[in-house]
């Protein structure tokens, strides 16, 4: 078995070398992780503190911040919806939230066809790219 020597290529360690010796500052976070933390506090999970700590956020504020989110995306999408869609907004929120296709739409009933559906689909998206 090799010697610790060899296995360090001939070097010894002095104290100030020795593995967790090192001055640290107890709390001291570089400023470029504090804002990585911060982008994703934005989407909920950690709160920074001072900007010295990380803390885990309460799961029921996440959840509430979530929810008021999820509210707001949807009645964008209802809006562009009806402004896509026209008459047929209905069937375009329900083609665009529960990801379903026209055959399936047609079974269901969809008082229009393929082409007239497709063009107000691809006007949805336009629309929605336009407001993100």
């Amino acid at each position: 078995m090799a010697s610790a020597r060899q296995i360090n290529n001939g070097k010894k360690r002095n104290s100030s070398q020795e593995v967790g010796t090192q001055p640290k500052e107890k709390h001291w976070m570089p400023e470029r992780m504090i804002s990585k933390i911060r982008e994703k506090s934005l989407i909920g999970g950690y709160i920074v503190c001072n900007n010295t700590s990380i803390q885990e956020s309460d799961k029921t504020g996440d959840y509430g911040v979530f929810l008021a989110n999820l509210s707001h995306s949807m009645k964008e999408i209802e809006q562009l919806c009806k402004e896509a869609g026209g008459d047929i907004a209905d069937w375009l929120f329900t083609a665009v939230t529960e990801d379903i296709s026209y055959p399936a739409l047609e079974a269901r009933g969809i008082p229009c066809g393929g082409d007239y559906f497709y063009l107000r689909y691809r006007k949805f998206f336009w629309l929605l790219s336009q407001v993100r």
